[in-house]
């Protein structure tokens, strides 16, 4: 008797209707029997082709979220039918199976470990990253990374012999740091010509500091734009091509997690699509291996060049100068004297930053801002009053911030804030980023080596 299949709402539908191309795109090839299935699927789900567009906007990540909220049968029915499609040639290719396993485990297996899948909208130069499993991090985890860097021989050989890749950064680089550094600065520039020798230089320099939580910041959180990741627990990320990411959170033991993903892998792909011939176990200098995975690094590198920059006051400016950009933030007297006046108590003074109401403090605090604003504006002193209410001032600081110094990384860092409620404005940018200039004719100093 067949099953009886639910009628799915709309967005139900739409998100089906993503997941079921994913799977018939997945081997790269669409034979006459995934025709006849997606038409079976038709009836069934009753959706028809005019959904594509509304299917098409989607990421893998938002579709899987919505094929959540089904009740458990119905998830079962629609897993039974991607399976289903997916062995119409009677073959699961890694890729089908990489899918397959990843819904599995995000409808119905969440007990089993915290995963789920995260998906990006921008599409990275990368072109092998869909057989890596990479290891990420959000910030250090000195723990887990510790028991990578002791198991990596054995996780790399689990993970060769189902035809996998382990993208560890550390690994990646420290192998690349054994060649003869100008070998790498000519491969790094044929990656990317339009780059200058200063330029290519810079890059280099940016590899051999390069770690996984820096790459994990720049590449997935910042350039292409997976802010779920920003505060993420140590991760797998295996990626199920393109932009979609199946994330498998980290707790401990990370090669018992590896050993789990494998056991169900290979029991879901069809024998022989798991194998693959390993590559050579190092990198010796001056015989140098050009591996898939190198090229996505450096692709990601270039396309994730951080566009950072330290901020520079001037004291008789409304001016903030943010020189590695070449751009400027300017305000208005109160504005530029409020925001100078953070910066100054979150870095020298206090170093919480400018109380929100009274504190035994306040006529320093007050002072400190008429000399600011005297600076900025010749004016008396007297003339110059403090504000009453700090809020509306600091939220016209952020609006021209960002309207002004749009596209630069650190922004966030420069915005003040009152972090955690605690009752200060104040500057998140570490101390290294905020310089003073105190005159055209001086260089720039620390913001704690210079008085008001």
């Amino acid at each position: 008797m067949e099953p009886k299949f639910k009628r799915l709402d709309h967005k139900s539908l739409v998100a089906l209707l993503l997941v079921i191309t994913r799977m018939i795109k997945a081997d790269s090839r669409i034979d006459a029997g995934e025709i006849d299935k997606l038409i079976t699927l038709e009836h069934q789900y009753n959706f028809d082709r005019t959904l594509m567009i509304e299917a098409s906007r989607l990421t893998l990540s938002e579709a899987i979220h919505q094929l959540k909220t089904l009740d458990e049968s119905t998830r079962h029915q629609i897993l039974q039918s991607l399976t289903e499609l997916g062995s119409t040639d009677r073959i699961l290719e890694r890729h089908e199976a990489l899918l397959l396993l990843t819904l599995r485990y995000c409808l119905l297996e969440d007990d089993w470990q915290k995963c789920d899948v995260v998906s990006s909208r921008i599409s990275h130069r990368g072109g092998d990253l869909g057989t890596y499993i990479i290891y990420f991090e959000s910030e250090d985890d000195e723990h887990i990374h510790k028991q990578i860097e002791e198991e990596w021989e054995l996780m790399k050989l689990m993970l060769q012999q189902n035809g996998l890749q382990f993208f560890f950064v550390e690994h990646i680089v420290n192998n690349l740091c054994k060649q003869e550094p100008d070998i790498i600065k000519k491969m790094l520039g044929y990656f990317a010509p339009s780059k200058t020798d200063q330029q290519i230089e810079h890059l280099y320099l940016r590899m051999e500091e390069m770690d996984s939580t820096t790459f994990g910041q720049q590449v997935f959180v910042r350039s292409m734009q997976m802010t779920e990741l920003r505060n993420s627990r140590p991760s797998l990320l295996i990626n199920l091509g393109s932009t979609d990411f199946l994330r498998i959170e980290i707790t401990d033991k990370p090669d018992a997690h590896i050993r789990k993903f494998l056991e169900d892998y290979h029991r879901q792909a069809s024998p022989g699509m798991t194998a693959v011939r390993p590559l050579d176990n190092e990198t010796h200098l001056g015989h140098f291996s050009y591996y898939g995975y190198y090229r996505d690094l450096f692709n990601l590198l270039i396309q994730s060049e951080p566009k950072e920059s330290r901020i520079v006051l001037w004291p008789n400016k409304s001016e903030f100068e943010f020189p590695q950009i070449g751009r400027s933030l300017r305000l208005n007297q109160q504005e530029a004297s409020l925001y100078s006046l953070i910066l100054v108590y979150t870095f020298k003074y206090n170093k919480k930053g400018v109380p929100l109401c009274y504190t035994p403090e306040q006529k320093k605090i007050e002072a400190l801002y008429r000399t600011i604003y005297c600076r900025k504006k010749f004016v008396e002193a007297e003339d110059v009053i403090f504000p009453d209410n700090l809020a509306p001032i600091r939220a016209k600081i952020e609006k021209k911030m960002r309207d002004q110094l749009d596209g630069l990384d650190n922004l966030e860092d420069f915005i003040p804030r009152n972090e955690k409620r605690e009752g200060f404005y104040r500057i998140a940018a570490p101390l290294k980023m905020v310089y003073v200039r105190p005159d055209i004719r001086q260089n720039e100093v620390s913001i704690v080596d210079f008085e008001w």
